[in-house]
């Protein structure tokens, strides 16, 4: 089992020596130099996480509510430094979680007894 922990530190220290996530880690501390823009992007990660709540959930969603969310994406990536930081974060996300997909999928849980 030790072995297996040994495995997991590994990679995580790979994840942090990853150009991903030094890239992920320059562009967030760009958007932290400028507390306004910073406020502007928290604002719109709770509108997106809301959204997509609403979404994953199956709930209908007007079509207001789906443009307010799409201008304001627009408005927020209009700045590049936002941007980078967004696709940056994107990709980071994408990483971890096909990790974590590929460890689910082949070490099945079943809870049938």
């Amino acid at each position: 089992m030790e072995d297996l922990f040994k495995l997991a530190d590994n990679l995580t220290k790979a994840i942090k020596d990853s150009k991903c996530y030094n890239d992920y880690l320059i562009s967030k501390e760009n958007i932290k130099k400028n507390p306004e823009l910073c406020a502007k992007v928290k604002e719109f990660r709770q509108i997106h996480m809301d959204f997509q709540r609403k979404k994953n959930n199956g709930e209908d969603i007007p079509f207001d509510y789906e443009k307010k969310v799409s201008k304001e994406y627009y408005n927020i990536t209009l700045n590049e430094d936002v941007k980078t930081f967004l696709k940056n974060e994107q990709i980071l996300v994408k990483l971890v979680g096909d990790i974590y997909n590929r460890i689910t999928t082949e070490c099945v849980l079943e809870f049938d007894i």
